[in-house]
């Protein structure tokens, strides 16, 4: 069966438990097909589990397509989302999508995120983000901008492309991108044309991909993203990765990145990646760059240069920045 929805929007407050903007749990389940286009949701989500469009599990087995879709509010409670809720694209042949779509509207409790909750993509399915956005800030541990915790892994898949985060972190184990555990367990998470505009204001906050990304014979890839904003709490905090990504026969690659501003806080994270996965020697990175931006200050990629088999970061102080090549 398919099933499209077309030019509509929902005004009003999402309170009650499991609660959904346009439709409810497990949509375009085992085969199939569903469309939401140029549709919206305004108002906030108080409740656990709730989304603005799609409800956990829609396009499971099946298709579902997010298109010109959009959330304006605030989530306040744990485990919802702004476009897809938790589980949407999982399983096999599950596949769910969402392009030119956006959330503007800070997220305030845990586990939630802007466009695709956690687990997106679980267990052989696939998920897309395209031209998609959040502004706005996170202060729920274990949330993110574009993808959950956990999205594209265990044998999935999970794309990011010309998506951004504008906005603050303000609490540990936050990230603009992809959450935790990204394309790890024999799974993919590709960032690509991504970046991230604010600051990190916490420890275990990241720009584009946070803690174990690619782990467990996983995979995660940075390409042509950057970081441009300040880092002050030095514990665990990067541009671009978080620790230990690549662990356990992984790969984590950052390629074609950087990191543009100033560490607030001297310590052992870094532009492009953290103090914890230097030490690993596991992430590969090719052609990256990080920028200082303050007078007597700059990004301590030092030790990465020494540590990494692969000696392509490049610090870029005031005193040579003119000659700076990178991607800017």
């Amino acid at each position: 069966m398919n099933i499209l929805v077309e030019n509509c929007s929902v005004t009003g407050n999402l309170t009650g438990y499991k609660g959904n903007g346009l439709f409810g749990e497990n949509t375009g389940y085992k085969g199939g097909e569903v469309t939401a286009k140029n549709c919206s949701f305004h108002g906030d989500i108080t409740a656990q589990y709730s989304s603005g469009i799609f409800g956990s599990g829609s396009g499971s087995g099946g298709n579902a397509l997010a298109e010109n879709c959009y959330m304006i509010g605030n989530i306040t409670n744990g485990n919802s989302t702004g476009i897809f809720g938790r589980y949407s694209g999982s399983g096999s042949g599950g596949s769910a999508r969402a392009e030119n779509c956006y959330f503007k509207g800070d997220i305030t409790n845990g586990n939630s995120t802007g466009i695709f909750g956690r687990y997106s993509g679980y267990k052989g399915g696939n998920v897309r983000a395209e031209n998609c956005y959040m502004i706005g800030n996170l202060s729920g541990d274990g949330s993110s901008g574009i993808f959950g915790s956990y999205s594209g892994s265990n044998s999935s898949n999970a794309i990011a492309e010309n998506c951004y985060f504008k906005g603050n972190l303000n609490i540990q184990n936050t990230s603009g991108i992809f959450g935790i555990y990204a394309g790890s367990s024999y799974g993919n998470a590709i960032a690509k044309n991504c970046y991230f505009e604010g600051e990190l204001n916490y420890y275990s906050c990241t720009g584009i991909f946070n803690h174990y990304a690619g782990k467990d014979n996983g995979t995660a890839q940075a390409i042509n993203c950057y970081f441009n904003g300040n880092i002050s709490d030095s514990n665990s905090a990067s541009g671009i990765f978080g620790n230990d990504a690549g662990q356990n026969n992984g790969t984590a690659q950052a390629i074609n990145c950087y990191a543009y501003g100033r560490n607030i806080i001297a310590g052992g994270n870094t532009g492009i990646t953290t103090k914890d996965s230097i030490g690993l020697d596991l992430i590969d990175i090719s052609n990256c760059y990080t920028v200082d931006t303050t007078n007597g200050q700059y990004w301590n990629d030092a030790s990465a240069n020494q540590a990494l088999n692969s000696d392509t970061i490049h610090i870029v102080t005031n005193s040579n920045k003119d000659n700076f090549s990178g991607n800017s």
